[in-house]
């Protein structure tokens, strides 16, 4: 391309920049009065009441700088109660009225008794009568007393709640609007009122300076607070008002630059008030300045007046911003900076259409090939928007209601981070963005930030991500995430393949119950559904044979063998049997074991005689409670003690003495000390003691020993690390200050001069130097031994070793005070006296002894208790008796004897079990049958079963196999693995994602970036809660910095507005750029085709588009035909094209449509579903819990009237239904939680006639909290309520004009579709009052005529009657039933009284049968032998798998389960109806009264 015509195509794209400025310029309506804005709360009304505080008042102390306003909302106060006796003297009515005193009536009729009735005398009981005032003077008195006392002093305050009240409700609307239009409007406090006629006749009254402010609403105080603007007030003065002839030379700029002397602070009145009288005098030099927070003058003059008056106001955002970042598009394609390809195809500088190849075709059908990161379940359009984006330019998303855009988008999000893209999601309003806040994995959100207007919130947003990225990047390893991303690849392979293996594995058992099977060489054959039915057919004749015999063996047993048992059981006589019933002890102790007791007994009393002696009986008593262990552990420590003590005392050593004294007396410190020192020295000389004896060493007698130690070890080390003894003036310093060493110490008679030497000094010197150390402390308590070192090292160690034990004592004493404190009643010996130590020796062995007695005693009684009581029961044998007898008089022969007669009776009785001998192995083959034969030998029916064994165990085989075959496939365990698995797919993937994307982000980040993210925290600190004298300084340097690290972060969420205001353009500075509720964006969303190289634009032209109310459409023609003259499609920039329509017409080939609708009910979303999408229509999957509200419910208001005109129309009697339906839901704990919205269906102030009832009624708060919201179907497209209130308005006492236009139907289908479980349409006009052709019947028509559902019009008994006499094998089942089969299980659900919809139609596909019931469903599906192939059936599991996602929970019920254990296989269902809330009703095949037609 030359240069000419390069040119001419930047010329063309700098016409469609201008052509976008001059529509900027000409949708913005110039304001010159102030009370044009949409709201304006003057300074001055803010009451100076309890609650109220305004800096314009000056400051406070408990008040922060940045806190411009706050209204605190009070109780409203009662009305004093009136005193008793003047109760009947008022009209209550009166009360409220505060603008006359209250007075009492003049006059009452009171009812009396009749002072002339009597009982059963024709007088009335009580008779009337009139009363005066006059005629009680104390009534008046206490009345007076009343007015004054508390009614005068309640109007008082209620007048002050008033004026408060009035205030907040100002600044409720204000939170309100920004709720509801937050992207259409921008808060600023103005300053500076100019009141003025200018020289053109023009009346201007509007503010010279504004400032931004926030206004942040605290529900739960109820009090509403303005500060400045998170960015900054960005105080400034405001002249546009002016004509351009009008504003003063430079003045604008003079103001400006003197406004910065204020720092942001609008109440620096020394500037703030230079600056509003310098701009007064520059307009006319008659101008008058007046410092007054109230605005006086009302009526414009040629003289120009500028009061301080300050005011907050609320008014449409200006396109300040856009035009600023046009403006900027325009300079860079002028200077002739490379246009995005996306934004020169919106500039027709290269048609797409015309230069389309071969190859670019095929790469728009390319596919994209990597991993898919969706964390997220998805579906295929979800999946296929990848394939398109990775291939294209942009990709049009066409979403209707509810049908996943957020989620779609938060799975796109995680997708293009993990891929490395840059990437902007942005919408018209903030609205449909808050949500994707929460659907982004947690660990990916510090690389979103969010911008969606909440100034808190926004700094919260910005100091996640800035300081979650420094934290990540601080722990950041590159090598070690490529590790864990290598096994989370593995991870996700390996769970694939489980998972392919686990839905393949399901699809072959659903095949197999279609397969032919032979049991018992061939007794049984067919499917496994037909087996179980010949078993079940079969259960009558071989019902008896319950054994559970291998399906592989013929039967074991004869006929012959089986009539052997069969005698044998009925000839043995009951005789015998009765013999062996009488009872003996069956547990007895042996008579070894009495024996044993008998002699532990008598050795106790020999032991407690012997132990008497040196015992001291009065501790032995107190030692007896105690148990034996801790006696034994007294017993044994203080044992030791004693014979330790005896040990040391005979030791040589003459300081043994003095030891034990000071360690029984507590005294050990010096020992310790003694002990460590010589364990040291010890330690330290061990090793060395043989070089100390073999070395001969001399030097003289001067030399310090420890000096010459450490020299020697210097020298060692000096040459040890390379140093040399040298010579003469060259020896090292560390040589010539220890040359001593080497001329006058010897070793072996030689001078030191090696290693060897130095090394073998130094360890003689400590080894002499360490052991005299320990002589010197063992000094007047042990002599000295002289010698080698290696016999003093011996001696040292002896003494050691008695110091030990000496100290060991200390141990044993503890351990004896331990054992002691077991026993609370015994005390401490005196450790140095030895008879105290014995005597309690020997008193804890009389104490053991007596135990052992007490024991022994014990345990013989333990053994005669149960031989007592069997003796005195009816059925005792004899033996027991003799038993008795012998324990008690402790003859062990005797006992022994009766022992042995015992195991006699047992052995009898064993000889009797011998008998069965014959039937013991048929036993272990068929235990139950041998059983039951047992049991039952003379019953007559063996005699006909027996010849029938060998059938009646094939039978048992063809059951055991019907069993073993559903059994040992689990599929429910199958079924909840395959969705475990697609969980931890889930789980993988996101945590896969996020590895990605960080590293991509980290390969991204420069030094610098992270610099400034540390400087933009730092500034951040410093500005704090921005009030400080240096905010607007630290607030300035935050944002440079931040805009110097903004490419660091690869995901921006914001509204439309906040690019402009955020975002410095610059050719494709973002790969993706997503934008939401595209249908809502009108042309000047358009430079985002300039900012990003793809777009992907999501939205639906079926909903609200961008209109041109109040827009000269001439102009607007004039503007393309000068600018886009040569343009193909200029008609595509007109003022109410959408950028959903730019998107049709830019990628329409590569458009999606996502169907699946996840919002709404059923019911409600039916209306959309007819009115918009009836071509594709969606597919609603919504599931819904136990508490289900009724979806539908239409209220006609029969006395509603329309007053008022255009967008003032409201219908009052049809709002104060609305408001107390509202009232009454929020007191009732049916809607707990619940939010709510009111749509109104024509103009705009029905919502604020309503929004301010439910003001009044329900308080700020409460709407807060239900996030309650009055508006059109602009204010909630992107949002949705729990509940919505929709109002029609129209009645028919004014004329009722038709709603017919495209625009009309996409507002009913954005007000019909917001609400999630409950929609109420309020109307004052039936069908008949609304033209055919009006959407407003259409909505009313399909309240009222929503049906239930009616599926298989057939009734139980019907049923029941062709399940038992149809032939099913000649006879189809009735409709709809697909199966009798289905038939079957239908009727198990209806006899136990349940709801049933048979093949229930969702989402295009069909459900073999649902149960309802309890406001909630099931969905049930019967694998029977029909079988429709492997693709039908991937297909209807992966339709269950989807409707799993919304909510549908279901049970499969296999047929040849269900035929072969009937109840087994229905146990999980009942108990599944069970755990879903779903309960027997009435047992009808229809549906209960409240099921809709939900398709």
């Amino acid at each position: 391309m030359n240069r000419s015509e390069s040119e001419k195509l930047n010329e063309k794209a700098v016409r469609l920049v201008d052509y976008l400025l001059r529509l900027a310029a000409l949708r913005t309506r110039l304001i010159r009065d102030v009370s044009e804005y949409e709201k304006v709360l003057w300074i001055s009304d803010i009451p100076h009441e309890r609650g109220c505080f305004t800096r314009a008042w000056g400051p406070e102390e408990e008040h922060e700088p940045d806190e411009w306003l706050e209204v605190q909302n009070r109780p409203e106060p009662d009305v004093p109660a009136v005193p008793s006796q003047c109760e009947d003297w008022v009209n209550q009515t009166t009360l409220r009225n505060k603008n006359d005193l209250p007075e009492l009536l003049p006059e009452i009729t009171r009812q009396i008794l009749n002072p002339d009735w009597r009982q059963e005398s024709d007088q009335p009981e009580t008779i009337l009568q009139k009363q005066r005032l006059e005629e009680y003077p104390e009534v008046q008195q206490a009345w007076d007393r009343y007015v004054e006392s508390e009614w005068l002093p309640w109007a008082e305050e209620h007048n002050a709640w008033e004026k408060v009240h009035k205030v907040y409700s100002t600044l409720f609307a204000i939170h309100q609007d920004q709720v509801r239009l937050g992207e259409e409007y921008e808060l600023v406090l103005g300053l500076g009122l100019l009141t003025w006629q200018t020289p053109t006749g023009q009346r201007v009254r509007r503010h010279l300076v504004v400032a931004d402010a926030i206004l942040e609403f605290e529900a739960r105080l109820g009090k509403f607070t303005v500060r400045p603007h998170t960015e900054g007030a960005k105080l400034r003065p405001e002249l546009d008002m002016l004509d351009i002839g009008e504003q003063p030379a430079r003045a604008e700029e003079k103001a400006r630059e003197s406004l910065v002397k204020a720092e942001d602070d609008p109440w620096e009145k020394g500037c703030l008030e230079g600056v509003l009288q310098a701009l007064v005098h520059s307009l006319d030099s008659r101008g008058v300045f007046e410092a007054s927070l109230e605005a006086k003058y009302i009526r414009a003059t040629p003289k120009p007046i500028v009061e301080s008056a300050p005011a907050l106001i609320l008014r449409k955002r200006s396109a300040r911003a856009l035009t600023e970042t046009l403006n900027r598009i325009k300079e860079r394609i002028k200077n002739g900076e490379p246009i995005p390809a996306e934004f020169a195809d919106l500039a027709e500088l290269h048609p797409k259409g015309d230069r389309e190849s071969s190859t670019e075709l095929e790469q728009a059908n390319a596919a994209f090939e990597g991993e898919v990161f969706f964390p997220k379940p998805s579906n295929d359009e979800q999946r296929r928007i990848v394939n398109k984006l990775c291939a294209a330019g942009g990709v049009l998303v066409q979403g209707p209601p509810g049908t996943g855009k957020s989620h779609t988008i938060a799975n796109l999000i995680c997708h293009l981070l993990a891929t490395g893209q840059r990437i902007l999601i942005t919408a018209k309003t903030p609205r449909a963005l808050h949500v994707l806040k929460g659907l982004v994995p947690e660990e990916l959100r510090p690389l979103c930030i969010n911008l969606l207007g909440s100034g808190p919130e926004e700094r919260r947003s910005l100091e996640s991500s800035v300081g979650g990225i420094l934290r990540k990047h601080e722990e950041w390893n590159e090598d070690r995430v490529k590790l864990e991303r290598t096994e989370l690849e593995e991870q996700l392979k390996r769970l694939r393949e489980e998972k392919t293996k686990v839905i393949r594995r399901l699809r072959d058992i659903r095949e197999s119950e279609t397969h032919t099977q032979t049991i018992a060489e061939g007794a049984y054959r067919g499917t496994a559904a037909g087996i179980a039915k010949a078993v079940n057919r079969d259960r009558a004749n071989y019902g008896w044979f319950t054994d559970s015999v291998p399906l592989d063996k013929t039967c074991p047993v004869s006929v012959r063998e089986m009539r052997s048992v069969l005698v044998a059981l009925r000839q043995f006589t009951p005789e015998k049997r009765r013999e062996l019933r009488l009872e003996w002890p069956k547990e007895l102790a042996s008579p070894e074991r009495v024996a044993d007791l008998v002699r532990s007994e008598a050795c106790a009393i020999e032991a407690e005689q012997s132990a008497a002696h040196g015992a001291d009986e009065r501790l032995a008593d107190l030692l007896v409670k105690s148990d034996s262990p801790a006696i034994e552990a007294i017993c044994g420590a203080l044992s030791a003690f004693r014979d330790t003590r005896i040990k040391l005392l005979a030791t040589p050593h003459s300081w043994m003495n003095d030891a034990f004294r000071d360690v029984v007396g507590g005294n050990l410190s010096l020992w310790r000390e003694l002990l460590r020192v010589t364990r040291d020295v010890i330690s330290s000389v061990e090793g060395l003691v043989t070089v100390a004896d073999n070395a001969s060493i001399e030097f003289p007698d001067t030399c310090d020993l420890r000096t010459l130690r450490e020299d020697a070890r210097k020298l060692k080390a000096h040459i040890e690390h390379g140093g040399r003894l040298g010579w003469g003036v060259f020896r090292p310093k560390t040589v010539r200050e220890r040359l001593y060493v080497l001329k006058s110490v010897t070793i072996g008679g030689r001078p030191c001069s090696t290693v060897e030497h130095f090394s073998t000094l130094a360890d003689a010197l400590h080894v002499r130097i360490e052991i005299g150390k320990a002589w010197e402390f063992w000094a007047r308590r042990s002599e000295g031994v002289q010698g080698p070192y290696a016999l003093q090292l011996t001696a040292l160690k002896s003494l050691r070793d008695g110091l030990e034990s000496a100290l060991s004592l200390e141990q044993l004493i503890a351990r004896c005070r331990e054992a002691l404190s077991q026993c609370s009643e015994i005390g401490e010996p005196a450790w140095t006296d030895e008879s105290q130590v014995e005597r309690t020796v020997s008193s804890c062995r009389l104490a053991l002894a007596r135990i052992r007695k007490r024991l022994a005693v014990e345990e013989l009684q333990r053994i005669e208790d149960p031989i007592f009581r069997m003796s005195v029961r009816g059925d005792a044998h004899p033996v027991t008796t003799d038993l008795l007898s012998a324990i008690r008089r402790r003859d062990v022969e005797t006992f022994a004897r009766c022992a042995s007669r015992i195991q006699g009776l047992e052995s009898e009785r064993q000889r009797l079990q011998e008998t069965d001998s014959l039937i013991s192995e048929q036993r272990r083959v068929l235990p139950r049958l041998m059983k039951s034969l047992e049991q039952t030998c003379n019953e007559p029916h063996w005699e006909e079963r027996i010849p029938r064994i060998g059938d009646a165990w094939n039978w048992a085989r063809a059951r055991h196999w019907i069993e073993d075959y559903i059994r040992k496939e689990d599929v429910p365990a199958l079924t909840k693995r395959a969705k475990q698995i697609e969980d931890e797919v889930n789980t993988v993937v996101a945590k896969l994602a996020s590895l990605c994307a960080w590293s991509f982000c980290f390969s991204r980040l420069r030094e610098d970036h992270r610099r400034h993210m540390e400087a933009w925290q730092q500034s951040v600190r410093r500005l704090g809660k921005g009030t400080g004298k240096h905010a607007p300084h630290h607030r300035r340097q935050a944002q440079e910095h931040l805009n110097k690290c903004r490419e660091a972060v690869p995901a921006w969420v914001m509204p439309l507005h906040r690019v402009w205001d955020t975002v410095s353009p610059s050719p494709g500075m973002f790969d993706v750029i997503i934008v939401d509720e595209a249908s809502q964006c009108g042309v000047e969303a358009l430079p985002l085709f300039y900012l990003g190289n793809k777009m992907l634009i999501v939205g639906d032209d079926k909903q609200i588009s961008p209109d041109a109310v109040g827009l000269p459409r001439d102009a607007v023609h004039r503007l393309m035909e000068e600018f886009l003259y040569d343009f193909r499609f200029k008609s595509s920039f007109d003022i109410e094209s959408s950028l959903f329509d730019h998107g049709k017409l830019r990628y329409g080939t590569q458009r999606i449509t996502l169907r699946e609708h996840f919002r709404c009910m059923p019911e409600i979303i039916r209306f959309s579903n007819d009115l918009c999408y009836s071509d594709t229509p969606l597919i609603p999957l919504r599931q819904y819990g136990p508490d289900r509200l009724p979806p539908l419910e239409h209220v006609f208001v029969s006395d509603g009237y329309r007053e008022g005109t255009n967008n003032r129309i409201i219908n009052r009697p049809e709002a104060g239904a609305i408001v107390q339906r509202i009232v009454n839901m929020c007191g009732d704990s049916r809607y707990n939680g619940k939010t709510m919205g009111v749509v109104v269906l024509q103009g705009e102030a029905q919502a604020a006639l309503i929004e301010n009832q439910l003001l009044g009624r329900l308080g700020a708060e409460e709407m807060e909290r239900r996030r309650l919201v009055c508006g059109n179907p602009y204010s909630f497209q992107g949002d949705e309520r729990d509940i919505m209130f929709l109002s029609l308005v129209a009645a028919n006492n004014e004329r009722i004009g038709p709603l017919t236009k495209a625009a009309d139907e996409r507002r009913f289908n954005v007000a019909a579709s917001r609400a999630r479980d409950m929609m109420v349409l309020f109307h004052s006009v039936t069908c008949n009052d609304l033209s055919e052709s009006c959407l407003r019947r259409k909505l009313l028509h399909f309240f009222e005529n929503t049906q239930p559902q009616q599926i298989a019009g057939i009734g139980r008994a019907e049923l029941e009657r062709r399940a038992v006499l149809d032939n099913r094998c000649l006879v189809n089942p009735p409709t709809p039933f697909e199966s009798w089969f289905e038939v079957d299980v239908a009727l198990e659900l209806l006899r136990k009284n349940f709801f049933v919809l048979p093949q229930y139609e969702v989402a295009g596909k069909r459900i073999d049968l649902v149960v309802e019931g309890g406001q909630t469903r099931l969905a049930v599906e019967c694998d029977g032998d029909n079988w429709h192939g492997a693709d039908r059936y991937e297909e209807d599991m992966q339709r269950q798998r989807q409707l799993e996602r919304c909510g549908w929970e279901f049970f499969r019920v296999r047929e040849s389960a269900f035929y072969s254990n009937k109840d087994g296989a229905l146990a999980g269902l009942w108990h599944a109806l069970e755990e879903r809330g779903i309960f027997p009703q009435n047992g009808s095949l229809s549906p209960p009264p409240n099921a809709r037609d939900y398709l």
